[in-house]
């Protein structure tokens, strides 16, 4: 199997991850509030008492920016936004012409998560997509610092 094909499963399987969260969640009960955002629009983390939220991706594309407004990520359809303690830090912008969201109070949701097997799984999974996403972009950001560390200390070697 190549590279090409295991991502295809991946995404594949975590779209099909996300729909079963996203639906245990609707069923479950709990507040939610569905969010049509337009391009550029703000998406607020947390609450206003500092209370995350988490957030399942139905369409469209996102950015996360940290409170210095640098990108540390970048999520879609079927992708869940939950940084856990990191959420006050952090706020989201719409990068398509509309995202459609979901939106969970953090709490509400652990508590489902509490006492459902089967979504303590798909969370785990949700948060190991989250996870590689970030890790693929650090390891991505470390190679190109250290080509960049190279060429420098090339050139300084060679006035040397």
């Amino acid at each position: 199997m190549n590279t090409d094909t295991l991502t295809q499963n991946e995404t594949l399987d975590t779209k099909i991850q996300a729909g079963k969260f996203l639906t245990t969640l609707l069923d479950s009960g709990i507040a939610n509030e569905r969010i049509v955002l337009k391009k550029n629009d703000k998406i607020e983390l947390t609450a206003s008492n500092d209370t995350p939220y988490i957030f399942v991706i139905v369409s469209g594309v996102t950015s996360i920016f940290s409170n210095t407004n640098v990108a540390i990520d970048f999520a879609g359809e079927g992708d869940l936004l939950d940084y856990n303690i990191y959420s006050s830090q952090l706020f989201g912008k719409a990068l398509t012409d509309e995202v459609i969201v979901w939106r969970f109070s953090q709490i509400d949701v652990f508590n489902q998560i509490a006492q459902n097997t089967e979504l303590q799984l798909q969370h785990y999974h949700m948060l190991q997509i989250i996870q590689r996403r970030l890790e693929k972009k650090a390891n991505a950001s470390n190679i190109r610092h250290e080509k960049h560390d190279c060429r420098f200390y090339s050139h300084v070697s060679d006035s040397l």
